[in-house]
C-alpha cells in the first residue's frame, strides 16, 4: 500500500499547534466535526454506517474501541399466530372514551389491541485495538468526522511520532474500513480482539478474526417484570451472525492466537476490513430454518473487498456517498471565526 500519510498529516498537525486557525475554518466550511480528546461516552462518539453495518468510534489512544451493529440483528422469530384475536372488540370502547375526552381511559383501553411486546434490537459486538502497553506521551490529538465525505479520522503524536487512523463504512463494498498509519521507528504495535454480549465463539487464523454467534429467539423489554429471564437463547433458533475482521499489512508481522486475537507488529501502515452478515431473510422467514447463507455471503464480501487498495475502497465509498449527500445544501448562516476554531463540543457553550 502506497502511503500518503505525511501529506495527509500536514493538513491536521502543524509544528507549532494542533491546527492552525485557517485549517479550523476550512474544516468548518467543509462540514468537519473536530474534537481535541477521545470520546468517553456514547454521546461523545462519532458514528459511521453504510445502511447495513454501523460503527461507533471513540478514538482512544491506549485502546481504540469500535462498537459494531447490524440493522438485521434483532431477537425474535416470525409470528405464526394472532396473539390478540379479540382485539377488535375493544375498538368501540376506545372510541367512546375518546368521545368523552377520557384520554387516560382510552390509553388504558388501547392496550387491549397492542398484542405482545415487540422484539429487541441487539448490539453486534466490539472491535478493540489495543496499542503498546508501554506508557506513551500523547500530544497534538485531533478526532474528526467529515460529514461531506462520511470519513472519520483520529490523529495525534505518540511519543513524538505521528499516528493516524482513518475510518469509513462503505456501501458499495459492504465493509467497514480502517487504515492505521505511523511514523514511529518501531512501526505499528497493536492487538486486535472482538467481543460480544451475545453468545458467540471467536477464533483467529492467519490475519483474520472470525466470530459467530446468535441473538435470542425471544426477548422481553427491560421494563417488563413478569419473567426473570428476559432473553431466551437456543443455538438452533434465532438470528445468527458471522463477523470477519481481516488485517492486510504486507510490511508487518501479523500473528493469530488461540484467544482469538491478532497481534500486529512493525510496518508503517495496515488496512483493517470488517464484514458481517446475519441469517435474517425477511420478516416471515425463520432465520435458522429459512435463513440466508450468511457464512458464505460474508466470506465473499470480505474476499471482494480485500482485493482492493485503501484508495480504491475510499474512492468508491466517497463517490457513492456524495451522489446522495450533494443533492441538497442547507445554509444556516456563518459561525464566528473565534467560535469555529474551538472543538465542536465546546462551540455550543459560547
Amino acid at each position: 500500500m502506497k502511503s500518503n500519510f505525511k501529506r495527509n498529516w500536514k493538513g491536521i498537525i502543524t509544528t507549532t499547534c494542533i491546527l492552525s486557525l485557517p485549517t479550523y475554518l476550512t474544516a468548518q466550511e467543509n462540514l468537519v466535526l473536530h474534537y481535541n480528546r477521545p470520546a468517553e461516552f456514547f454521546e461523545e462518539a462519532l458514528v459511521i454506517g453504510n445502511g447495513t453495518m454501523g460503527a461507533i468510534l471513540y478514538g482512544g489512544t491506549d485502546k481504540d474501541v469500535l462498537s459494531l451493529n447490524d440493522i438485521t440483528l434483532w431477537t425474535g422469530e416470525p409470528d405464526r399466530k394472532v396473539t390478540t384475536p379479540d382485539a377488535y372488540k375493544a375498538i368501540p370502547e376506545i372510541r367512546a372514551l375518546l368521545d368523552k375526552e377520557d384520554y387516560r381511559g382510552a390509553d388504558r383501553a388501547q392496550r387491549k389491541v397492542q398484542g405482545h411486546y415487540s422484539e429487541n434490537y441487539q448490539p453486534l459486538g466490539q472491535l478493540s485495538i489495543t496499542y503498546s502497553a508501554e506508557p506513551a506521551k500523547i500530544s497534538h490529538y485531533q478526532r474528526t468526522l467529515d460529514i461531506s465525505r462520511a470519513m472519520a479520522r483520529t490523529a495525534y503524536q505518540r511519543n513524538g511520532a505521528d499516528f493516524a487512523c482513518d475510518y469509513f463504512a462503505s456501501a458499495p463494498d459492504s465493509v467497514i474500513v480502517l487504515r492505521l498509519q505511523t511514523e514511529s521507528a518501531q512501526g505499528l504495535q497493536a492487538t486486535l480482539s472482538f467481543n460480544s454480549l451475545l453468545p458467540h465463539a471467536t477464533t483467529a487464523n492467519g490475519n483474520e478474526i472470525s466470530a459467530e454467534g446468535y441473538a435470542a429467539y425471544h426477548s422481553y423489554p427491560v421494563y417488563f417484570d413478569g419473567v426473570n429471564n428476559k432473553h431466551l437463547y437456543d443455538p438452533e433458533r434465532g438470528t445468527h451472525f458471522r463477523t470477519l475482521i481481516r488485517v492486510i499489512a504486507p510490511q508487518s508481522e501479523v500473528k493469530s492466537f488461540p484467544s482469538g486475537e491478532l497481534k500486529l507488529k512493525g510496518g508503517k501502515e495496515a488496512l483493517i476490513l470488517i464484514a458481517n452478515v446475519t441469517s435474517f431473510n425477511g420478516f416471515d422467514k425463520d432465520p435458522m430454518k429459512e435463513g440466508r447463507d450468511y457464512r458464505n455471503l460474508v466470506a465473499r464480501r470480505m474476499e471482494r473487498a480485500a482485493q482492493k487498495t485503501f484508495e480504491e475502497l475510499e474512492n468508491a465509498h466517497v463517490a457513492d456517498y456524495k451522489s446522495f449527500f450533494d443533492r441538497v445544501e442547507l445554509h444556516l448562516g456563518k459561525t464566528d471565526q473565534a467560535i469555529a476554531a474551538l472543538p465542536t463540543d465546546e462551540q455550543p457553550l459560547q
